[in-house]
C-alpha cells in the first residue's frame, strides 16, 4: 500500500448512494490523486469492459500496472492509451516516459529512438510547451546527440520568452519561474554550444 492523500480523501468523499458512473468517476480521481490503493477497483475494470476504446480508462491501467509491478508490466497499457488517445499530448508523453525509463535513460539505442518518437508526437500535439522541448533536449544530450540537444533547447528558450511576453500561455509558471527556467536554460545552451564549438575544433 502507498501512501495516502488525507486530503484528498477528505475532500472528495464519495456518498453511499452513489450511482455506478459516480463511482467510477471517483475512482478515477482516486487512481490520479492518492497511492494507497494499488490494485484496479471492480467498478473501473466493469467499466474499461463496457467501454473498451476509452482513453483515460486505459491510462488509469497503466498507472496501476506500474505502480504494481513496473514499467515493463505497464508498457502496452500506456501504448494502447496512446494509440486510443492519438493528438493528445499527455498520452503520447506518458508512453514516452515508460520507454525511457525502460531503455536504461537512453542505454539502449531502440528503446531510446521509440522514446523519442513518442516524445516528437506530443510535441506535435502541442508545439508551446517548452516542458517537451526541454526533455527532447536532455534526452538528446544523454544519447549523444549534442547538436541536436542544443537545437531543441534553443527552441525552448524561444517559448520561454514567448511564454514571458504572454504569461496566459502556461498558466502553472509564475513570472519568477519563468525568469528562473529562461536563465537556466541559457546556461545551458551556452555549455552546449562550447561542446559543440570544441568538437568540431577538433576534428
Amino acid at each position: 500500500m502507498g501512501k495516502i492523500n488525507k486530503e484528498w480523501h477528505l475532500a472528495n468523499k464519495m456518498s453511499k448512494k452513489a450511482s455506478f458512473e459516480q463511482r467510477v468517476e471517483w475512482h478515477k480521481g482516486h487512481l490520479k490523486n492518492c497511492s494507497c490503493r494499488t490494485d484496479l477497483p471492480p467498478e473501473i475494470e466493469k467499466a474499461i469492459a463496457i467501454e473498451g476504446d476509452n482513453t483515460d480508462y486505459w491510462m488509469l491501467l497503466a498507472r496501476v500496472r506500474a505502480r504494481e509491478e513496473g514499467d515493463a508490466r505497464a508498457l502496452d497499457y500506456y501504448a494502447r492509451a496512446a494509440a486510443l488517445g492519438e493528438g493528445i499530448p499527455s498520452y503520447h508523453f506518458s508512453y514516452a516516459i515508460c520507454l525511457w525509463r525502460l531503455c536504461g535513460a537512453g542505454r539502449d539505442p531502440l528503446g531510446a529512438a521509440a522514446a523519442l518518437s513518442q516524445l516528437r508526437r506530443a510535441i506535435r500535439c502541442n508545439p508551446h510547451d517548452p516542458d517537451y522541448r526541454l526533455l527532447m533536449g536532455d534526452w538528446f544530450e544523454k544519447t549523444g546527440q549534442g547538436g541536436a540537444s542544443l537545437i531543441e533547447y534553443q527552441r525552448a528558450l524561444a517559448l520561454i520568452e514567448t511564454a514571458q511576453l504572454t504569461p496566459h500561455k502556461i498558466r502553472r509558471l509564475s513570472p519568477e519561474s519563468l525568469e528562473r527556467l529562461r536563465a537556466m536554460t541559457g546556461e545551458k545552451i551556452r555549455d552546449l554550444e562550447r561542446d559543440v564549438r570544441g568538437k568540431k575544433d577538433r576534428q
